[in-house]
Order: C-alpha cells, then structure tokens, then sequence
C-alpha cells in the first residue's frame, strides 16, 4: 500500500499479518500494532527498510502517524516473509565489457602477476662471497620476490639475503629471506614459495658458508 501523507497525519489501517514491512519513506514514522482493540508493539522514528515479524501473534491493525508530509510505502504478509532489500549503487562513466576488460579484470584477480626480472644461475658458491641477484642502486622503490630455489651438493649452508649499502659477508648479514635446509650429506636446498617484499635500497644476494657446486639459483622478481 502507497500513500501521501499530510504532516502530523495519523493513518489506521484494518490488516491482518504477522509481517510487515517498510518500503519507501522520506522521513521517520511510528508504527503502532493492534490486535483485537489492544496495542501489542509501538516503533518509533523508523523508516524505509524496517520490517517486523511476529512470531508467536498476529496483528489485525496497522497505525501509521508521519510527522511531516511525505508518500508511505508498506507491505504487510500472513504467514510469509516478504524482503524487499535495495542497495543503491552508482556507476561513472561507462565500462566496455568486452573480452579483453574481461580478461582484465581476471588478470588482476586471480590469474598470479607476471614478474619483472627472471635471476637463473649455475655460478659455483664460494664461501662468504654473495652471488648478486640485483643491486641496492636497481632498487630504487623497493621489490618483491615472487619466488626463489637454489640447491647445492657440496654445502647445506646458504641463505638469499636482502642487504642495503655493501653486501653482506655471512648467511645473516642482511635481511634474510629464505634460507637452506640440509639434505642428505653435505648437500642443501633452498626454496622461497610465497612472495617477499623488500624495502628500497637493499639488493638481492645469496651466500653460503662454504664452498659449493655449480647448481642452480634462481628468482622471480619485481622491481617497482
């Protein structure tokens, strides 16, 4: 039901429900809830949205008093929920959602970000000497390492190594981001899965202990 009320209006209404509902107002009303001649609930100030179910009574009049002029939208129900959510919601400008907005918006969802740099080496360790990844100069607004490996069959012992100004001398001369586990023997794997984000100015390094064999290094990263 829809109607135009004059300010300080007091409309009362013959239906039966245990539901009722708010539609539309402009302004706070009172609803007030009978049921055989005696009031059984009053709501003050409300508006556009309330709704009321009554779960063990029932209504058989509806009183709505509305202290300025405004249009009153309500439904009520018996034995029945009725939902009438609207949410408001505003686009600028126009979108073309053709294939490739949408492929897109996947890529920055859930499809993984392609790195900047792609770091591989076979370079033998040599004990306290760093094999450079990239420079704290190259960080000019700091990165992220997507991903790192590194093995060794000769030392267990290396770490990849985040350091600003001189490079670092020792397997926790820096800010360590991932470091070996020993493997059978003297042997060690390294192995970064989850991204690290390293501040601007310290450059990218692995180190090990000791000696080692000419394995593999590599990193996937992104200067930003």
């Amino acid at each position: 039901m829809k109607v135009l009320f004059t300010a300080g209006q007091r409309l009362q209404t013959s239906e039966v429900g245990d539901f009722f509902r708010l539609l539309s107002t402009t302004g706070p009303v009172t609803v007030e809830f009978y049921y055989q001649g005696r009031e059984i609930a009053e709501r003050r100030d409300v508006e556009a949205g309330f709704a009321e179910q009554f779960r063990v009574a029932q209504f058989d009049r509806v009183d709505i008093t509305s202290a300025t002029a405004q249009t009153v939208q309500w439904e009520t129900a018996l034995g029945s929920e009725i939902r009438y959510d609207r949410g408001a919601a505003t686009i600028s400008g126009s979108v073309d959602l053709n294939a490739g907005t949408l492929l897109a918006l996947e890529e920055t969802t859930n499809i993984p970000k392609l790195p900047g740099a792609d770091f591989q080496t076979f370079t033998a360790f040599v004990g306290g000497t760093p094999i450079t990844v990239f420079t704290p100069a190259a960080n000019v607004n700091g990165a992220i390492i997507w991903d790192a490996e590194a093995a060794d069959l000769t030392t267990g012992a290396f770490s990849l190594i985040a350091k600003a100004g001189a490079a670092p001398t020792t397997l926790v001369d820096g800010e360590v981001i991932a470091i070996s586990n020993f493997g059978p023997g003297s042997s060690g794997a390294l192995s970064l899965k989850r991204p690290a984000r390293i501040a601007a100015g310290k450059g990218l390094y692995y180190i090990a202990a000791a000696a080692g064999s000419a394995h593999q290094k590599t990193a996937r990263y992104t200067l930003l």
